[in-house]
């Protein structure tokens, strides 16, 4: 009787040695990386990343520069893993919520405020199982740095993403002009930025009683607020109101 294929390969591996050592060595890399990425987001939630020094996290983490330059290439490839860790899974959840609404409603546009939550939702529903304030915390972190830093970093995670919306947004309100509606979902990205930041400041300004919104609350007021400024009048329609 001959022996079955999976029970061959397994007893090849077993007897291989250094099949066992390639696994050990690349579940050591996965771990180091980890350690890495792990140490460089406290340390930037807490010093910024200017303020984060390579040194500082390499210590943190218990490696060598090597290491670091081996898995990231550098201290913004380590910034960059970072937002693709947190960010990717985000756009990636709106841009399949924007395809669905559109494939929906075709050869109608969604409206305005299905777009709109189809981009704002998967950045905040999507925190849960993990420490929402420490993800808040980092972004706030990243969006509080110097615009030579920030500018490549928002083109390259939500640079085409919200062309995208934004093309949507156009066939949803068509009376708007162009740069107008541009200029609002900037404001919409600062708002939503702003509470993913945290809402600590307006803790301190209105009561505590402000930091006890739910997300789902959040989310809904949030939606309310922005839906009522994108869709209102354009500002020549305003203009010609008032004369």
């Amino acid at each position: 009787m001959g022996v079955p294929a999976n029970q061959r390969a397994t007893d090849s591996s077993a007897g291989d040695p250094k099949a066992g050592d390639s696994k050990a060595a690349c579940s050591k890399a996965l771990d180091t990386k980890q350690r890495i990425l792990e140490a460089a987001e406290a340390l930037f939630v807490e010093r910024g990343f200017s303020g984060a020094s390579l040194r500082a996290v390499t210590g943190a983490a218990g490696v060598n520069l090597a290491a670091v330059h081996y898995h990231f290439g550098s201290k913004e490839g380590l910034l960059h893993a970072l937002l693709d860790q947190h960010v990717g899974p985000i756009n990636q959840d709106r841009l399949e919520r924007l395809l669905r609404l559109e494939a929906a409603s075709a050869p109608a546009a969604p409206s305005a405020e299905a777009v709109l939550r189809a981009f704002i939702e998967p950045a905040l529903m999507r925190e849960r199982g993990r420490d929402p304030q420490r993800v808040r915390s980092l972004l706030g972190r990243i969006y509080g740095e110097p615009p030579h830093l920030v500018g490549p970093l928002v083109e390259r995670e939500f640079g085409a993403l919200g062309r995208r919306f934004v093309e949507a947004l156009e066939r949803s309100l068509p009376q708007l002009p162009r740069d107008e509606l541009r200029w609002r979902f900037q404001f919409v990205v600062g708002a939503l930025l702003y509470v993913i930041s945290g809402n600590a400041g307006l803790a301190l300004q209105f009561g505590p009683e402000l930091g006890r919104a739910s997300t789902e609350e959040l989310v809904e007021l949030l939606l309310g607020f922005v839906e009522a400024g994108i869709g209102a009048p354009a500002r020549a329609s305003r203009a010609e109101g008032t004369e």
